[in-house]
């Protein structure tokens, strides 16, 4: 029985385990989400958990990059400054508990594929059909 990926995993390592565990690529299983709603919901799941897993990702190089320039060596600080820098480091403190809890949010959902070595997901889209008729 293979072990739970660690909560340290990033939104790459996720959307591997998720196209692992269902046999597709993610921009395949979010077609197939979107022309069947409600006909996986554990795959819609997992997908709006890496969406906001994403975000939040990027939520927290924006915060780093801004703490940054306001604490950067030689760069003169006045009040002004250290009400942003206290609020860049809140909100980096909030974007980085977000993004544990999505990560434990996926894990869970992948858990039993990820333990089990499943790797059926929901059938392919249908081919589309031809619009004209023929005899």
């Amino acid at each position: 029985m293979k072990a739970l990926p660690a909560v340290d995993q990033d939104a790459a390592e996720i959307q591997r385990n998720i196209e692992n565990a269902y046999g597709y690529p993610l921009d395949r299983l979010r077609d197939y989400a979107q022309t069947h709603p409600g006909a996986a919901p554990v795959l819609d799941s997992l997908l709006t958990v890496h969406g906001d897993l994403e975000l939040a990702e990027r939520a927290i190089e924006f915060q780093l990059e801004r703490l940054r320039t306001f604490v950067e060596p030689g760069r003169q600080m006045d009040d002004f400054d250290t009400s942003h820098i206290l609020d860049c480091a809140q909100r980096l403190a909030q974007t980085h508990a977000a993004r544990k809890a999505h990560i434990s949010a996926a894990t869970a959902l992948l858990g039993p594929r990820l333990l089990t070595g499943t790797t059926r997901g929901p059938p392919p889209p249908a081919p589309r059909t031809s619009s004209t008729r023929t005899r």
